[in-house]
């Protein structure tokens, strides 16, 4: 596995090396990007991340830019817009703000972070443990060898029954929008409901502070190898909530389900993107994006 450097702002924010974000760049415009571990650049070098390439893309156009990335493995929605109040209530600025949300949210908001908004400091930091033990619990099993993670659906072989097919095919958190029986769980209605309600907030913060919001979606692997990536039911309700809500809609999905090799654009082994991923992604936003700094 290749190993990679990690440097943080005082923000907390994965950046290219340590600093201090000034709360206003009267010099250039800023981006600021939320999201989860696909924003963080999970597996790749900062600067092979999609922040930083769409930060060198406007620059490239002749327009100061400044990215910040602010995604943190497994956040979600309602994390994000915490997230988001509290950089604004820092004091800090951006000019636009642009969500990329993830098919694991759904599971997310409708199971593992429901109720968080009424749980007190204590219990929130008790449900974190009690969701780390799971995790390790999940590495552990992982590493048991009819647990080989992800390859099989990267590589679009047959899939085999459970318990020899990779865990990662056969959980509900990224296969709701391809398995009916999947569908049908009670969390799914639930975490589609708080993600489009949060990400209204988000839309509504920001313009309250008078800042451009977009809305990224972008298919999973597991959409990727079905047969409906283009037709996806999370594309389709995830298109109508921006438009309900007057935002600003970046959709990925042609640029992932028309590609005739997308594992190639993956981390071999992973569901993350590689370097290619991360340069496809950032052409595509500094092409909705290309117009924001004049």
């Amino acid at each position: 596995d290749a190993i990679v450097s990690y440097s943080t702002n005082n923000l907390g924010f994965r950046d290219q090396r340590v600093r201090n974000v000034v709360k206003n760049r009267a010099d250039s415009k800023r981006v600021l990007i939320l999201g989860d571990s696909f924003t963080e650049a999970l597996g790749v070098e900062f600067e092979d991340s999609f922040a930083f390439r769409l930060q060198e893309l406007l620059q490239q156009d002749g327009k100061g830019a400044e990215v910040l990335t602010a995604g943190v493995v497994s956040y979600s929605p309602r994390l994000e817009y915490r997230q988001l109040r509290g950089f604004f209530d820092g004091g800090y600025h951006t000019d636009v703000v642009v969500l990329m949300l993830d098919i694991s949210d759904i599971h997310d908001e409708g199971k593992e972070y429901f109720g968080w908004d009424g749980y007190s400091e204590a219990e929130r930091e008790s449900k974190q443990l009690e969701q780390q033990r799971e995790i390790e619990t999940a590495l552990r099993e992982e590493a048991e060898p009819e647990y080989v993670l992800y390859p099989r659906l990267l590589r679009r072989l047959q899939r085999q029954d459970a318990p020899l097919a990779p865990r990662y095919e056969r959980v509900a958190r990224f296969q709701w929008t391809e398995q009916p029986e999947m569908r049908a769980l009670p969390w799914v209605d639930a975490g589609i409901s708080i993600c489009a309600d949060t990400v209204g907030r988000i839309g509504a913060l920001c313009a309250e502070k008078n800042v451009t919001f977009y809305l990224g979606i972008y298919p999973h692997p597991t959409q990727l190898a079905g047969e409906r990536c283009i037709d996806s039911e999370y594309r389709s309700i995830f298109r109508e909530v921006a438009d309900r809500n007057g935002i600003e809609l970046i959709d990925l999905f042609p640029a992932f389900c028309e590609l005739p090799d997308w594992p190639a654009y993956f981390i071999d082994g992973d569901i993350h993107w590689n370097a290619r991923g991360h340069a496809l992604v950032a052409a595509r936003l500094r092409d909705r994006l290309g117009g924001f700094a004049r």
